[in-house]
Order: structure tokens, then C-alpha cells, then sequence
């Protein structure tokens, strides 16, 4: 499925499953929380989960 990212309104290719890249991203907790806060129920480009999981979680 065609998304837009909420973050950097970049489209991309969900796929809702494991195969999907955004599972290879690995964030910390305070990221994920982040995300839940920020984006609630919303996909984000691999692209944007990557610069959000090497950004600092105090940052955020």
C-alpha cells in the first residue's frame, strides 16, 4: 500500500508485515514512544525511523 510520511511527506511502499523495511529499524524505547506520541497509528518512511533512531531521545 502507497503511504505518505506524516514527517517528511516522502511516499513509500507499506506493506504491513514482517517483510516490511521499517521491522529492520531498530529504535529505543523512548523513540517508540516518541513515534506513539507524535505519529499515534501512523507509518513513517524507513527513512525518517532511521534519523529518528540515531537522534538522541532527550531530543525528542
Amino acid at each position: 500500500m502507497e503511504k505518505e510520511c506524516p514527517r517528511c511527506g516522502k511516499k513509500f511502499e507499506c506493506l504491513h508485515s514482517l517483510s516490511c523495511s521499517c521491522m529492520g529499524v531498530e529504535l529505543e524505547e523512548e523513540s517508540r514512544r516518541y513515534l506513539a506520541r507524535e505519529y499515534p497509528g501512523q507509518c513513517l518512511c524507513t527513512e525518517c525511523l532511521h534519523e529518528i533512531a540515531r537522534e538522541k531521545p532527550k531530543k525528542m
